[in-house]
């Protein structure tokens, strides 16, 4: 089961340094957040954020990420949007309903998705939207899962934090158990998060 409306290939590559080079000097707090690690522009923050490894921050402040070297798909969009609000560029922060597969090794997972006639789990996922293209932060190692795009909404500020609530609120909208699927989201999650860690750290070797 998944959506008739959909966008494949539908991201751009955050390493083709597509953000105005914007020095982050002139920016605000989080600019300047940003800066003690070195970094001089937006295209620069862009770089960091996506190369970062995947995994849940657990620090409340809009710059965890930066700290604690980490971060997921609203909490390092957060970051750069923050950073291009401070600078006058005009990022959107966007939530789109993706359907994520697992990994192709997660058979036990697939197997439960069968069982419930699903081709995918679906996932609010967040990312940005800039120059009429959208740029995912998430994907540093080339390993996530495949999915479909379907319906976007622009987030505010207030959104990131109830993003969980309203993730669940449109799994009961497409007729689902949410808890469920919640658990399989997990699952999912966690299944990708370890590829894309190992092969993360595989890079820093090299």
């Amino acid at each position: 089961m998944t959506p008739a409306w959909f966008v494949q290939e539908a991201f751009s590559s955050v390493l083709a340094a597509p953000f105005e080079e914007v020095p982050l000097s002139t920016g605000g707090p989080m600019c300047r957040a940003a800066a003690t690690f070195g970094l001089r522009s937006l295209p620069d923050l862009a770089r960091f954020l996506f190369e970062l490894p995947y995994g849940r921050v657990s620090g409340r402040e809009p710059h965890a990420p930066l700290i604690e070297r980490k971060g997921t798909c609203s909490s390092k969009t957060r970051v750069l949007w923050w950073a291009s609000r401070e600078l006058g560029v005009d990022v959107e922060p966007i939530e789109g309903l993706v359907w994520l597969e697992p990994p192709e090794d997660a058979a036990e997972l697939r197997d439960d998705l069968d069982a419930l006639g699903l081709d995918g789990v679906p996932e609010l996922h967040v990312y940005v939207r800039y120059g009429g293209r959208r740029f995912d932060l998430t994907d540093a190692t080339r390993v996530r899962p495949a999915w479909t795009l379907s319906r976007e909404r622009r987030l505010e500020d207030d959104d990131f934090a109830t993003k969980a609530a309203r993730h669940r609120r449109t799994i009961d909208e497409l007729g689902l158990d949410s808890s469920l699927v919640w658990s399989l989201r997990e699952r999912c999650i966690a299944s990708s998060r370890t590829r894309w860690n190992r092969a993360w750290r595989s890079s820093r070797l090299k």
